[in-house]
């Protein structure tokens, strides 16, 4: 994400990796919920919506 910021500079060089998942943990009586559902879904959404920025393959600024 700091790629967005013009005096950050990327340590160490080269194209990075991502080698996690997010994970979005609910309450299992919660999960089916509309309001927690709709949580997930947008989060889900944003999540996908971002992922170049947050995976780091977005250009240096």
């Amino acid at each position: 994400m700091g790629d967005t910021e013009a005096d950050l500079l990327r340590v160490p060089p080269g194209r990075p990796e991502p080698a996690w998942d997010i994970w979005i943990l609910t309450h299992e009586d919660l999960r089916a919920t509309a309001r927690v559902r709709a949580f997930i879904d947008f989060m889900a959404d944003a999540f996908l919506g971002h992922r170049d920025l947050l995976e780091g393959r977005l250009p240096q600024v």
